[in-house]
Parts: C-alpha cells; structure tokens; sequence
C-alpha cells in the first residue's frame, strides 16, 4: 500500500501514469537493431542522434513525452520530413514501449 509519508494516506487508489519518452539509451538500442541496419546500413555513419540529436531536424521530439504508443507515433508520422522510414518509427515507438513496461518492473 502507497502512503504519503507525512499524512499516512491510503493512495492504493491513484493509478500511476508513466510517460513515454524517447532517450539516448532508446536511440542507441534503434542504431543496433536490424530495422535500422535494413534502411541505413548503406548510409556508413548514419544514427539516430543525425536525427534526433542536439543539431537534429526531429529534435524536439526527444524534449516530449506522451501518455500512449498511439500518440507518439502520431507525431512520429506527422515528422516524415526528416527522411526517416516507417518501419523504423515503428520500431523506435516498439523500443520506447519496451523501455517503459521495464521501468514499471523496477
């Protein structure tokens, strides 16, 4: 049971959302997947970070969070700008997921 140190209150009640977020451990387990090394693999040097980095075009993706798989993948999609195919999106949101459902274990 989840109590409030100072009040002794009973919050088994609240449900704990957890937010989505991509991150620099989300981006290097998408630079080792085969999805990535199936578009990119020809490009020697491309990663993640050329478009989610600092200088990135799709940076700002990085600074947000999102409450589902759905909503991330709609900005994800809405972004296509940045040269990055579906599939890999696809997995980009697969490995964000993951991530979450593992933090949730801890």
């Amino acid at each position: 049971m989840a109590k409030f140190i100072w009040s002794n209150e009973d919050l088994s009640h609240l449900t704990i959302i957890r937010k989505l977020r991509i991150d620099s451990q989300v981006l290097s387990e998408l630079v080792n997947s085969r999805v990535w090394k199936d578009y990119f693999e020809v490009e020697i040097g491309i990663t993640p970070n050329d478009f989610f980095g600092e200088d990135g075009p799709l940076n700002w993706l990085t600074h947000k969070t999102w409450i589902s798989v759905e909503d991330m993948k709609a900005d994800l999609y809405q972004n296509m700008g940045g040269g990055i195919p579906i599939p890999v999106l696809d997995e980009l949101a697969i490995l964000v997921a993951k991530r979450n459902l593992n933090s949730e274990d801890n």
